[in-house]
Formats: C-alpha cells, sequence, structure tokens
C-alpha cells in the first residue's frame, strides 16, 4: 500500500498489483478513504485543502475546474456551490460524476486550454484550473 501515492485510484491499485480484495479491505478498516467511486486516499495522508477538487480531478484527469469552482479555488467569492464545474473539450465525452456532485460544461476544442492553470488540491498534489484572469 505504501508504494501507491497519497491519492490514488483503483486503476492504478490494480496496475500496481493489489488485489481488488485487499483494497476494499483497506477501505473496509478505514486505512484508506474513499473520496469518490473509484478514488482513494491513504488515511495518514495530509488533509487536503479541496478534497472535491482533488476527487473530480482524479476521475476526470483531463477535465478543467471552472466557474465558480475555479473562483472559489481562488479565493475570489465565497459563494457555496452546489456542485464542483468542470469544463471538459466539446471534441471529448462527458464524465459522470455523482459525488461529490458535479455539473459539466463543453467548451470549444480550439480554445480549451487557454488560461490554464493548476492549483494545490493537496499537499504536493495539483488540479487543472482556470487561472482568475
Amino acid at each position: 500500500m505504501k508504494s501507491l501515492p497519497a491519492t490514488f485510484t483503483t486503476r492504478a491499485a490494480l496496475q500496481a498489483g493489489v488485489h481488488p480484495r485487499d483494497l476494499y479491505h483497506w477501505r473496509d478498516d478505514g486505512e484508506v478513504i474513499e473520496l469518490s467511486r473509484g478514488v482513494f486516499r491513504h488515511a495518514d495522508a495530509p488533509e487536503p485543502s479541496l478534497p472535491e477538487l482533488l476527487a473530480v480531478g482524479m476521475r476526470a484527469p483531463e477535465a478543467i475546474v471552472c466557474c465558480v469552482s475555479a473562483a472559489v479555488a481562488h479565493g475570489l467569492t465565497d459563494e457555496m456551490e452546489p456542485a464542483v464545474q468542470i469544463a471538459v473539450s466539446s471534441a471529448r465525452s462527458a464524465p459522470r460524476i455523482v459525488y461529490p456532485p458535479t455539473s459539466v460544461f463543453r467548451f470549444d476544442a480550439e480554445t480549451f486550454e487557454v488560461g490554464l492553470s493548476q492549483v494545490e488540491a493537496a499537499p504536493g498534489e495539483f488540479v487543472r484550473i482556470y487561472d482568475p484572469a
């Protein structure tokens, strides 16, 4: 288990040779915490500052945090968002994420990565996000 990063997916665990039975045993024993379906974090890892963004970023690594979610992460608003807002390229299919609640916007493929930045969602773990401008 220690060979896996602080936050990892089921796929990463399987590729590291972890049997699914062991992964769910770790979850049931509290050794790992399930942030979202198929996204786990070591229980002894430092607390993430943006756990919802971290979970969504792991589930949809090609997506970019946008709109109100980006404004909240950049400290530009104190609005309570009902769902994590992410953008995907119009050339890709939209991810289906139930938890944390997620709203998906489709942005033009040609300008999709304009203004792209990163935010540290947990120590040493970054999520793609649009910059404040």
